[in-house]
């Protein structure tokens, strides 16, 4: 599974600084967006915690970008355990999808997608917060706002949840 990982990540890069035929063409390429991503069997999700950015990608390669907010990076008391808040950098699987009562923590519709380590639940997953909007419009480096999940928008929420469904009710995720 790290192989398939680092194969990933190695399209991320190499797409990003190799020209290609297409890159070169007069006509312009179809971006990508929420609007026109469709979720896929094999898609994964690749947080970048660094620059506060998400990718979900799919088999070829062909990746949608967007914002996404990290774990603090400081100690933090949150449900009575006092910890390091920065969101953890390894592999996880998505397996449990949940509508949590707190509106504010988990947004409007309650939506949390829960991570696993090695089969294990953890308390980290996806989701999206009451004051998105304002964690949003900060640059990347002012987007540590949880206390270790990831907080994307809920445009980009529903996404991760349909390829969540799509893929059977499990998504890989890499943070790094």
């Amino acid at each position: 599974m790290f192989k398939k990982h680092i194969i990933l990540i190695l399209i991320i890069i190499l797409t990003s600084i190799i020209p290609t035929e297409a890159s070169f063409s007069p006509k312009p390429e179809t971006p990508i967006t929420p609007e026109t991503w469709i979720p896929q069997p094999g898609d994964r999700l690749l947080v970048e915690t660094d620059i506060n950015m998400g990718h979900l990608i799919k088999e070829d390669g062909t990746r949608l970008t967007f914002a996404v907010a990290t774990g603090q990076r400081r100690y933090v008391a949150y449900l009575g355990m006092y910890y390091y808040a920065a969101t953890p950098k390894q592999e996880w699987v998505a397996k449990e999808s949940s509508t949590q009562p707190d509106r504010f923590t988990f947004g409007e519709e309650g939506l949390f997608i829960r991570m696993f380590v090695d089969g294990k639940r953890t308390r980290y997953g996806i989701h999206t917060i009451a004051n998105a909007d304002d964690i949003f419009a900060r640059e990347s480096q002012e987007r540590y706002a949880s206390m270790g999940c990831t907080l994307v928008t809920q445009e980009i929420l529903d996404i991760i949840e349909e390829t969540f469904k799509v893929n059977g009710g499990e998504l890989h995720v890499l943070t790094i």
